[in-house]
Formats: C-alpha cells, structure tokens, sequence
C-alpha cells in the first residue's frame, strides 16, 4: 500500500514519532555521540600521526589500518545476521557478552 493511499485525508505522515519513547531517544542519543567520538578519535589520530611523522603517507596508512576492522566486521555481521535466526543470535550474543 503506497504511502499516500495509507495516510487519512489531512493527516501528515509521523516522521519521528519513534523520538516519543523514552528508550529510543536515549539510544539514539548514544548512537550519535557515539558516531561523533569515532569521528574525532580518526581525525584526531590522524593529526597526532601527521604531527610526529610528518608524512601523509603513513597517515592515510595509520587511518586505513584504523578503519579496515570496522569494515571487515560491519560486512561479515550483516552476513551472520542475514543467514541466522534472530532469536539463536540474540541468544549467542548475549551469551557471549555476559560479564562472570
């Protein structure tokens, strides 16, 4: 059903109505400052490697070796979370993240 055929006549579409619950806007909130920090600690880093070695060569490399991982791991999570259950894998991470 298309967007428009689904809203009442007059009725605007609630673009941010999930901003309503609490818990939502606190991982929200989270998720951009912690979006913000990533970016400052690579810029930061990239600096810091330009500073002591003077070459834009190693800090592109320094950055690059930063951000592979993030990479690599991002594409082979949406692999495991594409071809697994969702409730085994929220069950294993869970697991696996549990403080003894």
């Amino acid at each position: 059903m298309a967007v428009s055929q689904s809203l009442r006549a007059g009725q605007r579409p609630q673009m941010f109505s999930a901003l309503r619950n609490s818990n939502y806007r606190w991982f929200w909130l989270n998720s951009a400052a912690q979006a913000m920090a990533q970016g400052m600690q690579f810029l930061v880093l990239g600096f810091l490697v330009l500073d002591i070695t003077d070459s834009s060569y190693q800090r592109g490399l320094v950055i690059f070796a930063f951000g592979l991982p993030n990479l690599i791991f991002a594409m082979l999570g949406g692999v495991i979370a594409d071809r697994t259950s969702q409730l085994k894998l929220l069950i294993s991470t869970r697991v696996c993240t549990c403080q003894p």
